[in-house]
């Protein structure tokens, strides 16, 4: 049935969706965005929401990044199995679910490092609800009227 909907793996047994990496361009891409914070003085945490690769994790990791950052816990879970000793979710977490694994890491592993945002006390007082001993580390998210998130003023 070639070319059929339901035809979903092709010779050699790979499922898709299936990503193809340029080796020598993914190596080069990552040195680059290395060197980049290195030489202007920042830490990187790449999205690896886009991969979810532990091989590409592991490249980026090993190129000095300080940490990886993904949408969800869901991926957050993934990322400290890829060996992230840090993870930034970059959206507000309110998944309970997923808190009670982050504080479960936190409470297990004194080195562990994970950062969410938040753009309210409400946010704020379910993460706090969530927490272990190690509280959890907020960002508080920025924006400004008319924005998609982000809080609207200092109070």
């Amino acid at each position: 049935m070639q070319g059929s909907p339901e035809r979903t793996v092709f010779e050699g047994g790979v499922a898709f969706p299936l990503m193809v990496v340029r080796r020598e361009a993914l190596e080069h891409n990552i040195a680059t965005m290395a060197a980049f914070a290195r030489d202007h003085g920042m830490e990187l945490a790449p999205h690896v929401k886009t991969h979810m690769s532990r091989e590409i994790a592991a490249m980026q990791l090993g190129a000095g990044a300080w940490g990886l950052t993904v949408a969800t816990t869901r991926q957050a879970m993934a990322a400290r199995g890829f060996g992230a000793a840090r993870v930034m979710v970059a959206n507000q977490v309110v998944d309970p679910a997923g808190l009670e694994w982050a504080a479960g890491e936190l409470a297990r592993d004194p080195g562990f490092e994970f950062l969410s945002f938040a753009d309210s006390v409400t946010g704020v007082d379910i993460l706090a609800r969530h927490a272990s001993a190690r509280p959890f580390t907020v960002l508080a998210e920025l924006g400004h009227d008319g924005g998609r998130a982000g809080c609207r003023s200092l109070e």
